[in-house]
């Protein structure tokens, strides 16, 4: 499946401690001393390619393991950019808007969490990004959550896991066209095969939002817009 080969198999204890030592750099350097995250990157690097001299690897070869997988995700930077691009040509020509003006139509007071989740969920596929589609229609909807007095944590959880399965499932996804481009999987075999444990999850929290969704009957939904 790589094209890269191992040149050293580690023994287990060795494999364990480097991971915690990856996992410790990384996670301090962001969250103590708030770096940039480019910099525990390359401080971790440092520390592999320290390992593999202190097991006799030739630099050379170090160096061409490094460059090999490098290219392997070359092909995943270019469509982070074009994705980018995409998803900023949208914004400015009404396509976003058009997808949460027409997200909103399906608002009602009937499931109102089980709405959100959905829409959010549309709306991620529709654009391949968890982020963009939280900070649009995401945004919109705690703001309506909070005009109608419903639970903006469960409107929160909603909204984020509507994203978050939009971001995974769309072949628009920088993430997952990294995920197939890397591992050389078609990118819609990668999605079918995403399908067995996330569609499951999907249906079963759209019934745990739909039990917890609240009974509205006071709140004129006409006058959201």
């Amino acid at each position: 499946m790589f094209r890269i080969k191992a040149v050293q198999v580690p023994s287990l204890t060795e494999t364990q401690l480097l991971t915690i030592a990856v996992l410790t750099i990384m996670s301090s350097s962001i969250i103590v001393f708030e770096a940039p995250p480019h910099i525990p990157l390359v401080i971790t690097l440092l520390l592999l390619v320290i390992y593999g001299l202190i097991k006799k690897i030739p630099y050379k070869q170090l160096e061409e393991g490094i460059t090999e997988g490098a290219k392997a995700g070359m092909a995943a930077v270019l469509l982070f950019f074009f994705i980018g691009i995409l998803i900023a040509s949208w914004m400015m020509g009404g396509t976003i808007p058009t997808l949460i003006y027409a997200g909103f139509e399906l608002v009602t007071p009937s499931f109102y969490f089980t709405v959100v989740f959905i829409v959010t969920s549309i709306v991620g596929i529709c654009v391949g990004s968890s982020l963009t589609t939280v900070g649009t229609v995401g945004v919109a909807f705690i703001g309506i959550s909070g005009a109608i007095d419903v639970s903006l944590a469960i409107t929160a959880g909603a909204i984020v896991s509507g994203a978050f399965f939009g971001d995974k499932m769309s072949p628009l996804s920088d993430t997952t066209n990294m995920a197939s481009s890397i591992l050389k999987v078609d990118l819609f075999t990668h999605i079918r095969n995403m399908g067995w444990t996330t569609i499951p999850a999907f249906v079963i929290t759209l019934v745990l939002f739909g039990i917890m969704s609240p009974e509205i009957t006071t709140t004129d939904f006409s006058k959201m817009e």
